[in-house]
Parts: C-alpha cells; structure tokens; sequence
C-alpha cells in the first residue's frame, strides 16, 4: 500500500514542494542560486516539452503553456494584485482541467478547443489588466470567512478554486496512482503560492522552477513504472524480474508460481473475471513475507524472489502463501457489486457464488549444479511442473 500509493504521491513532488517551503522560511534565496534561476527555467521547459512531444503527453505541453503564460503575465506586471488574483483562480483550475484531457493528438478537435480557450484567457487578463471591471474586483476579493496561517492575500474565490483544483488531482491520482498525476497536485501548490503570498520575482522564478521539476520527474517516475510495472496487477512485471536477477548475490531462492487451470477458468467465466483473479492472486503473492519480491512473469505465472534465503527457509513461508490463497474464498465482482465493501451489507436476493482458486509453487536456490539464475529459474520451473504433476496446489522444491 505505501509502495502503490504514498510513495508515488509524496515523493519527488513533495521534496520540492518542502525544499520551496524551507527557502521562503528564510525570506532570502542563496546568492548563488539567484544568477540561475532565469536560466533553469527554459531548460527545464525544453526538457519537458521535448519529453512531452516524444511520449505523447499532450496534458504535459498544455501544462507548460499554462505555467509559462501565468510566469510571463506575472513578470510583466509584477506585485499587481488585480493580476495576482485572477491567476490565483485562473491557474490551479485550469491544471487540473488539463489533467482530466486524454491523450488525444494535438491536432484533435478537443486539444484544438481547449487550447483556444487557455489562450483566450491569458489574452483576456492582458486585455483586462487596464479595465478592470468594479463588480469583478470585488468579486475577487471578497474574504475568507475564516482565517489562514501566514499573510495569505487570497479572497473566497481564490481559495475554493484552488481547493477544487486540488481536489480534482487527488481523486485523479487515486483513480490511476500514477507519478504524473500525483505531480499535478505538486505544481499547483507550487505555482499557487507566489500568487497568495505576492511574491517578487527571485521567489516567482523558483516556485515555477520547482514545479516543472516536479512535471518532468512527475513524467519520467510515470514512464519508468510503465517499463517495470504490469499494468494489470500493479506489481513489477517481467523486466524488473530481470533486472533484479542481475543484482543478486549468491545465497538467494527463487520461487516460480502458476494460477491452476487458469486457461479453463478463464474460457468458463470470461476474461474480466479472469483479470479479477489475477489482481485478487497478485496482490496476496505481494504481501509474502520472508523478505520475498514478486513480479509477474507472464500470464497466470508469477515469480518470487528471496535474496538472501536459504530455501528451507522460504519453504514455509511459500507454504503460508499458497495456504492463504487456497483458504480465500473469492467472489467474482458483477457489474453492480460495488468496488468497496459497504459498511452495512446489502439484503440478498440470492447467495453468491464463490469460486475456489488455487496456485501451484516450485522453488530452487543455487547449488554446484546450477550456478546460474537461468539454471536456478529452470530448476524452479521443474520443479513447478513436478507440482502440477503431483495433483496442484502444492509447493516442490
């Protein structure tokens, strides 16, 4: 759990956002820091426009025309807080729009629409900036009916954009539990700030900085879990398992894991509650313990790797494992049953149908024969299939 959703979501956009934090706290930036800043900027621009072109990340490159339209208003008018204020509504609702856009081609219809209207709206408060209407000022700042820490200049409006923005963006990055969604969250806060604080420009310059840094680390973070993590299940997949068989040492045990009859299950009840069985089995295989990583191999097959284990020492804990699964009474989820498990259990009509599954393990560890991972993988597989032979839902070394 900490893994799939709070590591994503914290790190690295919440590192900038407390690395921005700890230099406004000291009301100055380091000397050295300063020259940069203007030069940073274009290139961490490029890097995530160049990124942006090549995977395809049309949400990344509106992101970075938004961000890069409020930073060249704000610089233009500088502490003006008529600006300041329509950027604070203007900005975090905008990003989290642009987050709920699918990764259509630029020249798409929708991207066409939407790009209009981002422009049409940075053209509008350059236009406005002059004539400012009364009613909308002071639509704009009308206060909070409850105080805020620090001297946050923001009116209601301000505040509950930012706070649907925000919103927005966790309920996104809840639904995909992805890095880049997760950036999302960071670069609003980051670009709100210096608009609810009136900050100058040194401090603009960093604050933007920092949020397409956590853009691009957001993209990169994101494209690395596509390359190593199975889409389905959630766990690493089979490039990882390879990578982390490059790593390991000498002493280690190698567990190779089959879904039983998993082909006939899958053709009798269809392929959603196929996938189903899959996460259900995914997710009890990563909670092994013995200091084991799981990975999905391919299929209904799954790997289990216990650096540093001898193998009568994960034999039990393989034997938990595979008790665990067996044991768990798995119920096919039908379109109308809910995706959590309600606190007061709806009336039957009629009892659910549970469906047994079970898994089939064959382990191995290096010894003078089999020195290799390939040859300890091989062995493991033989040994899978000797549990096969042997009647299933066994373990065999």
């Amino acid at each position: 759990m900490i893994s799939r959703f709070l590591y994503p979501f914290f790190f690295p956009g919440g590192l900038f956002f407390a690395t921005g934090a700890i230099l406004l706290r000291n009301e100055s930036l380091p000397q050295p820091l300063i020259p940069y800043l203007p030069l940073f900027l274009p290139l961490i621009f490029a890097l995530n426009l160049l990124l942006g072109l090549r995977f395809r990340r049309n949400r990344l490159i509106f992101a970075l025309f938004l961000l890069a339209m409020a930073l060249g208003l704000s610089l233009l008018y500088p502490m003006q807080p008529k600006i300041y204020s329509t950027l604070a509504l203007l900005l975090p609702l905008n990003l989290s729009l642009t987050l709920l856009l699918p990764e259509k081609k630029l020249g798409s219809a929708l991207t066409a629409l939407y790009g209009s209207s981002i422009l049409i709206q940075g053209l509008a408060v350059f236009w406005l900036e002059q004539s400012w209407p009364e009613s909308f000022i002071r639509i704009l700042n009308r206060p909070l009916p409850f105080p805020l820490p620090l001297e946050i200049q923001s009116g209601m409006v301000q505040f509950l954009a930012l706070s649907i923005a925000l919103l927005l963006t966790i309920l996104c990055f809840r639904r995909r539990s992805q890095p880049f969604e997760a950036a999302y969250f960071w670069t609003i806060l980051l670009t709100a700030i210096p608009f609810y604080l009136h900050l100058g420009a040194q401090f603009t310059l960093l604050f933007f900085n920092l949020a397409a840094l956590a853009l691009l680390t957001g993209l990169v973070e994101t494209s690395h879990n596509m390359a190593y993590r199975d889409e389905l299940t959630g766990i690493p997949g089979r490039r990882a398992l390879n990578e982390a068989l490059k790593r390991l040492g000498r002493h280690y045990s190698l567990a190779m894991l089959d879904i039983d009859h998993f082909k006939k299950f899958n053709d009798k009840h269809g392929h959603d509650v196929g996938d189903q069985v899959l996460k259900m089995v995914a997710g009890r295989l990563a909670r092994v313990g013995g200091g084991g990583r799981t990975f999905r191999y391919g299929g209904e097959e799954f790997a289990v790797v216990f650096p540093g284990r001898r193998i009568e020492d994960v034999l039990p804990e393989l034997e938990r494992l595979r008790q665990n699964i067996a044991s768990a009474a798995f119920v096919p989820r039908s379109k109308g049953r809910p995706a959590k498990k309600p606190k007061t259990p709806p009336r039957k009509n009629a009892p659910s149908r549970s469906l047994c599954v079970t898994i089939s393990i064959g382990a191995a560890a290096p010894s003078p024969e089999q020195r290799s991972t390939d040859q300890v993988m091989s062995a493991a597989d033989q040994a899978l299939y000797r549990a096969k032979q042997q009647g299933r839902n066994r373990v065999c070394s």
